[in-house]
């Protein structure tokens, strides 16, 4: 058996006993150990990352609810129970349109 069959029949777990099983050496294992090694895990606790963590989870619920406050009271303004629109609103099709900037009485 070839190196890169054991490692694509290991794909997603650990082949370390299949690879022990077939080759019973560390003729691979620096090559190994310098192609996958990704670090040591810290896992100290640190008082300053857990406040962080913390905060951020208090702002990402901050901000969820002002979103959905604003959603809501966009559809309140949007959709209103009661339409108060009459009969002389709907039928007029003249649009008026009122000049910001004016040059002057001349016009």
């Amino acid at each position: 058996p070839m190196l890169n069959e054991v490692i694509l029949n290991s794909l997603g777990r650990d082949g370390t006993d299949l690879y022990e099983t077939l080759f019973g050496s560390s003729e691979y294992i620096n090559c190994l150990e310098t192609m996958f090694y990704h670090g040591l895990l810290d896992e100290d606790f640190d008082m300053f990352c857990h406040t962080v963590n913390i905060l951020m989870y208090c702002m990402l619920v901050f901000v969820s609810t002002l979103m959905v406050v604003q959603f809501i009271a966009s559809m309140i303004y949007i959709c209103p129970r009661h339409r108060t629109y009459t009969a002389e609103d709907v039928c007029s099709p003249v649009m008026v349109k009122v000049p910001c900037y004016c040059e002057g009485d001349n016009e």
